[in-house]
C-alpha cells in the first residue's frame, strides 16, 4: 500500500473523471489507472464503477471515503511532525533551477539569501 493510492482515490472521487484526477496529481492517465487498481486491489474491492458514461463511487468506494481523508491527513502530518523533530524544526527550502541559472544565480544569490536566513544556507 502507498500514500499516493490513497491521495489519487481522493482525487478521482473528487473529480469522478480518470483523465481530470490524473492530470490533478501529474500523472498521465494510464498510470494512474493503474494505481487505482492497485489500490482496489489492496482493498479487495471495487472502488468505483467504470462506465461509458463516466466514473461513480461504488458503496465500498463510499464506504472508504471519510477514512481515506482522515488517514491521508493524518499520514501527512505524521510525516511533517516526524521531520520536525528529526531535523530540531529545522525548515528546507529546496531551489530548483536551470542549469545556466544555477551558474549565474548561485554565488552572488545565495550570499545574499544568507543575509535573510543565516543559518543552514549552503552553496
Amino acid at each position: 500500500m502507498e500514500l499516493i493510492w490513497f491521495e489519487d482515490y481522493l482525487a478521482l472521487a473528487e473529480s469522478l473523471n480518470f483523465s481530470r484526477a490524473a492530470e490533478t496529481r501529474h500523472v498521465t492517465q494510464p498510470a494512474f489507472s493503474r494505481r487505482i487498481r492497485a489500490l482496489e486491489n489492496w482493498v479487495g474491492a471495487a472502488l468505483f464503477t467504470r462506465t461509458t458514461h463516466g466514473v461513480a463511487l461504488t458503496r465500498a468506494g463510499e464506504h472508504f471515503h471519510d477514512q481515506a481523508e482522515i488517514l491521508t491527513r493524518a499520514l501527512n502530518q505524521l510525516r511533517r511532525d516526524t521531520f520536525e523533530v528529526s531535523s530540531g524544526g529545522a525548515r528546507i527550502l529546496s531551489i530548483a533551477a536551470t542549469h545556466a541559472l544555477s551558474f549565474t544565480f548561485s554565488q552572488s544569490g545565495f550570499a545574499a539569501m544568507k543575509e535573510f536566513w543565516p543559518l543552514g544556507i549552503s552553496t
